[in-house]
């Protein structure tokens, strides 16, 4: 019987349990090769997931239209728990994509955690989908708006350094923005002296390193009062500020608002139930012929 998987004994999971799994693998391997069943295609799979990445809506939007649906295997012999497993693989993948993208894990795990939950609450099989697609297109937003902030600062990828030394800060900072960074220490990380760097990035990219580091931390701070239920405190530690009224005076400077007034303009409490309530209430009116609620 062909398999793939080694028999050898994983250590710390239980022997049964791990023969179980590696019968039923065996057994569903012959079956759908038997009857030629196949899952859908590993091509579609990186497409999707990189329209995610990159923030491309629009290539998403095309590639949820291609129907795949019967190539998802059988999670689960209940169906409604089948499309509730395939929107959280759906889900996960997507979130880890949009992370990749530069969107803030808290940020991802919160639309994650949302998206689940309110699948989990639900029966209605065709809602299940629409319920993980939407939150799939929702990455790809945030991504998106993320690109758009730093083209809007001109940090974006397009126009990056020739400098290596530059292109290694930024990276620096990018992934350490949970710290309280000083230009030493991030001198120290990429193994330059602190007034060199300073000079260096000022030179070349017209700001001091400090405004940027600055500016960083407000950005993200930005998708964390959209996308997600911390308060104003958990994002002033979470982003490394000494306080939430230091971070409160930096956002104030930088984006005109207050945290409050543009957590409140910008960000939605239940945002997916309501985008999900909205097309559900669309897609009725159609069938009934009557005018979606506005």
């Amino acid at each position: 019987m062909p398999t793939d998987i080694s028999t050898e004994r994983v250590p710390f999971i239980d022997s049964e349990s791990a023969e179980r799994v590696l019968k039923k693998y065996n057994g569903l391997l012959f079956r759908n090769m038997e009857n030629g069943i196949i899952h859908n295609p590993y091509n579609q799979e990186i497409r999707e997931y990189t329209a995610v990445e990159q923030g491309d809506v629009e290539e998403l939007q095309r590639i949820q239209k291609e129907d795949y649906t019967k190539w998802n295997g059988i999670l689960s012999s209940d169906p409604v728990r089948h499309e509730i497993n395939i929107g959280i693989v759906v889900t996960t993948l997507a979130r880890s994509a949009a992370a990749r993208g530069g969107v803030s894990p808290e940020a991802c795990y919160s639309l994650s955690d949302a998206t689940i939950q309110e699948m989990e609450e639900c029966k209605d099989i065709a809602t299940i989908r629409q319920i993980y697609r939407t939150s799939e297109l929702r990455y790809a937003m945030m991504v998106k708006e993320r690109k758009n902030l730093l083209k809007a600062a001109s940090y974006s990828a397009s126009t990056r350094s020739g400098n290596p030394h530059i292109n290694h800060c930024k990276d620096y900072v990018f992934s350490h923005l949970h710290d309280r960074l000083s230009v030493k220490n991030i001198a120290a990380a990429i193994g330059l002296e602190p007034n060199y760097l300073s000079a260096l990035f000022h030179r070349h990219e017209g700001i001091t390193l400090k405004s940027y580091i600055i500016n960083e931390k407000i950005n993200l701070a930005r998708n964390m009062l959209v996308y997600s239920s911390y308060s104003f405190i958990e994002i002033a530690n979470y982003l490394g500020f000494s306080s939430q009224s230091h971070l409160g005076e930096q956002f104030r400077r930088i984006t005109g608002t207050t945290m409050q007034q543009y957590r409140d303009r910008y960000g939605k409490d239940d945002f997916l139930h309501e985008v999900i309530t909205k097309e559900a209430s669309s897609e009725r009116s159609l069938r009934e012929n009557r005018p979606p609620v506005p």
